[in-house]
């Protein structure tokens, strides 16, 4: 049995385009202390019966309360989780396959702020999603080829009756290499925004309104990925994977009436790329562990519709390295380059943290951490829904002081 519990507050310094709806024309940018507060707490219950068998019961409390120029939320959410996992024993079937099961049931309530640039109707509004599931491991061939097969059926508020297969495919045909394909349908259910929402948004000097549709379909997903991985050597390993995403009912915005946008769910999206990753034990002492992964997006908009793009990079390149200097003392590097991303309007950076550490007893470390180190401040993003002034992410030196126990 777990019970864990925790409450926050604060404020958070930002910087906010706001937009007064009552006079429009009065676009300022001020600098404004949004208010947090929260909570949550968490009971799990956990009964493990043999190697292969186990039952867990989870129920999860979550308040949230944030107030800001643009934006004021107070959210409660309870959660409930269940799962059991058992063999299957079949008479005269060798093959025993691990079956896992369970359901779950969420309901969230919230109470949003009237009068703002984003205005939500209904300012109350009650949601509810529930899911039952079943998944089986099957060994197929012994320490060779395993098929992991499940199905959830997921009802929501907003959309209801989803299916949600998935199958995922391991071939091991050596100790030394290992193939897997996986194929899944997945769907995201629209937001509050997108189907009670609405703001006002300044577009140079025109002022837009963008509105919700109460029509709006759950975006679905049919998702493609294979891998392989490769250990050529004892001190070397590679790892390949590309992936392929079909999605349908994605969002976009048509231009319904002047200086009005409405969310539409038109949009057709392909999603395709790869991911090579490798670690090089070089020395006993020193590792290297570089990845490259590449994104391409495809996207088909209905004549007379926009789509925001743009908005992820095409090219990522990482580096990590660790480094044992002497007898408890570490010395780690990450580099990494992202590629820009033009729909947002940032710029590719790079960007290397250093880690020096200390080990004076297996429970205890001092460490000193830089991060961005290359340039004293880079943006990695920018805010879309509520406009606020982009956060420049600072170069930063701290020490650190771990006691395990």
């Amino acid at each position: 049995m777990t019970f864990q519990g925790q409450y926050y507050g604060g404020k958070a310094g930002q910087n906010t385009a706001f937009i007064n709806p009552a006079e429009p024309e009065s676009a300022i940018t001020r600098a404004e202390d949004a208010n947090l507060a929260g909570g949550h707490a968490l009971v799990r219950w956990q009964r493990t019966t043999s190697e292969r068998s186990n039952t867990a019961l989870q129920v999860y409390y979550d308040r949230t309360h944030r107030n800001e120029l643009s934006f004021r939320e107070t959210r409660q959410t309870v959660d409930v989780d269940f799962q059991h996992r058992f063999p299957l024993v079949v008479p005269f079937i060798p093959v025993q396959p691990d079956i896992v099961w369970g359901g779950g049931y969420r309901w969230t309530v919230d109470h949003l702020g009237t009068g703002l640039p984003i205005s939500f109707d209904p300012i109350r509004r009650g949601l509810q999603t529930g899911n039952v599931f079943a998944q089986a491991d099957v060994p197929l061939v012994e320490d060779r080829l395993k098929l992991t097969a499940g199905i959830k059926f997921l009802d929501h508020t907003y959309t209801h009756g989803n299916f949600l297969p998935n199958a995922r495919l391991l071939w091991t045909p050596d100790a030394k290499q290992s193939f897997w394909a996986s194929a899944t349908r997945s769907i995201r259910l629209p937001s509050r925004f997108e189907r009670d929402g609405n703001q006002l948004i300044r577009d140079g000097a025109e002022f837009i309104r963008l509105i919700s549709n109460p029509h709006l379909l759950a975006e679905t997903l049919w998702g493609f990925e294979t891998g392989y991985r490769r250990q050529i050597t004892s001190d070397l390993s590679v790892d390949i994977a590309g992936f392929f995403n079909d999605y349908d009912h994605s969002s976009s915005e048509s231009e319904v009436a002047p200086a009005t946008i409405q969310i539409m769910d038109q949009r057709h999206t392909h999603i395709f790329g790869f991911e090579v990753y490798s670690q090089w034990n070089a020395f006993d002492r020193l590792r290297f562990m570089p990845s490259y992964s590449h994104l391409q997006v495809r996207n088909m908009v209905p004549l007379g519709q926009e789509a925001e793009s743009g908005g992820d990079p095409k090219h990522q390149f990482t580096l990590r390295t660790q480094l044992d200097l002497v007898k408890n003392v570490e010395l780690d590097a990450f580099f990494r380059h992202i590629d820009k991303l033009p729909g947002l309007r940032v710029a590719s950076y790079q960007a290397l943290d250093l880690r020096l550490a200390w080990k004076p007893k297996s429970n205890v470390e001092f460490s000193v951490i830089g991060q961005n180190l290359l340039q004293s401040h880079h943006q990695e993003f920018a805010p879309e829904l509520i406009r606020t002034m982009p956060v420049q992410i600072q170069r930063g030196v701290f020490g650190r002081f771990t006691l395990r126990f």
